[in-house]
């Protein structure tokens, strides 16, 4: 099996995906899925852009790792100034708590938020890591470039397909 050090995430939003919200089986299914993942490869440092959706879902599961005492380093990769800006209340309080579980929290860009860079946090989480978990149904739009640069990089990339998720 492969061994991997550093991991980071790309994935939907909830949008794409089943519900808003991430208390959903789906989600629950997939977080599990995600603890597996990190655990079976032996995974020390992840990466996690901190956006809605898969990037939090994420950034829970590796909460959930750590404060069973092993040791995972998370570290937030923040693609600009006030990415939470235009999120709902709950959303922007649940963000502060994931980024105060964080290890390190790195803000790739000093600019205000612009859609476009997500995807420079996305080539820098790339770059930065040896693999990427990609939870992602072939669509095209930022998950989609974020696994062409990945595959441009030669990274391994671990998928997971979405409508895959078994529930009971």
């Amino acid at each position: 099996m492969l061994f991997i050090d550093t991991l980071c995430v790309t994935g939907h939003r909830q949008d794409k995906l089943w519900v808003y919200d991430m208390n959903e089986k789906h989600y629950q299914a997939l977080k599990e899925i995600i603890k597996s993942i990190i655990i079976s490869y032996g995974v020390r440092r992840v990466y996690v852009g901190m956006a809605l959706g898969i990037d939090q879902l994420f950034a829970q599961a590796c909460v959930e790792i750590k404060l069973t005492g092993r040791p995972l380093e998370l570290i937030a990769a923040i693609p600009c100034q006030n990415q939470e800006c235009k999120w709902n209340k709950d959303s922007q309080n649940y963000y502060r708590y994931l980024l105060s579980m964080c290890d390190q929290k790195i803000l790739v860009t000093d600019a205000p938020y612009k859609p476009y860079l997500m995807q420079i946090r996305n080539k820098f989480m790339v770059d930065n890591s040896d693999a990427v978990l990609a939870i992602w149904d072939g669509s095209s739009g930022g998950t989609g470039n974020c696994v062409g640069y990945a595959e441009d990089k030669i990274k391994p990339i671990i998928r997971i397909e979405p409508s895959k998720i078994n529930v009971a």
